[in-house]
């Protein structure tokens, strides 16, 4: 098994969370990821690396995902919302939800249940 796929439900997770700039690559049996995100998002995918290794301890992982420091909101997208709904419940535009989670959100149109936004 790659190191790429021993990790593949943490790079699932820092996509599903959104992580900006995020970057996952493996060189010899080593797999650096990076990009930025919050610090709640960092924290739940720092306990999902201590899942795959108890220890943190293999040395088969780079973890260079920053925290960002932008803190703020996250909302997770339900079925039937748009973000104009969500937009409207924040005080907010959906111009400025898309703006600020452009890396995760390529339509606005199609924003899809479980996917976590950021709310600026």
């Amino acid at each position: 098994m790659s190191v790429t796929e021993k990790y593949r439900a943490l790079i699932d997770m820092a996509h599903r969370h959104g992580v900006r700039d995020f970057s996952a690559s493996e060189v010899d049996g080593v797999l650096t990821l990076s990009g930025s995100t919050t610090a709640e998002v960092k924290q739940k995918l720092l306990d999902a690396w201590q899942i795959i290794d108890p220890s943190l301890s293999a040395g088969d992982l780079v973890f260079a995902i920053t925290d960002d420091g932008a803190g703020g909101q996250t909302y997770t997208v339900k079925a039937g919302d748009t973000l104009s709904k969500i937009a409207a419940q924040y005080g907010t535009t959906w111009q400025n939800i898309y703006e600020h989670n452009r890396d995760t959100i390529k339509n606005p149109d199609l924003i899809y249940p479980g996917q976590v936004i950021r709310i600026p």
